[in-house]
């Protein structure tokens, strides 16, 4: 802040003293406007730097708040988003209604590990369902 108060009052000082000098010729007016410039510039700057400083901070709390998810738990759940929907859709082609779908999985940074897979369906469709699924999944009763 004093650094900005001193030099506007140089700029001022100095351009007061060369139109001084210079005074009644035709260069007073190129004097005048080029220490209007350098005054105007030196305190836009700091203004500018204080909206940059409030853009800044700003930004860096939307950054803080908002965050993008795991990339691992969003694989699982988008891998147990899919998997339950094929099953309910594969069952249902085959005139099943499945309840609850329950499905294990781990997702390391190079694979992603399915393990047990849980369906839940009907009394009257298990045996049914077991033979569709067999050995990909466990089907229980929901009942």
């Amino acid at each position: 802040m004093k650094e900005w108060v001193f030099i506007i009052f140089t700029v001022s000082l100095a351009g007061g003293i060369i139109n001084l000098l210079a005074s009644g010729g035709v260069g007073e007016k190129h004097i005048r406007l080029l220490c209007g410039i350098i005054c105007v510039y030196v305190t836009v700057v700091p203004v500018k730097q204080i909206f940059e400083s409030f853009e800044a901070r700003g930004q860096s709390e939307i950054s803080q708040t908002v965050s993008l998810p795991d990339g691992n738990k969003y694989v699982e759940e988008k891998t147990k988003q899919s998997i339950k929907e094929y099953i309910c859709s594969y069952l249902l082609e085959e005139g099943i209604i499945c309840g609850d779908v329950s499905i294990e999985i781990t997702v390391n940074d190079t694979e992603t590990v399915i393990g047990n897979i849980t369906v839940c369906v009907k009394e009257q469709d298990l045996i049914k369902a077991k033979e569709l699924l067999g050995e990909y999944a466990e089907v229980i009763s929901d009942g």
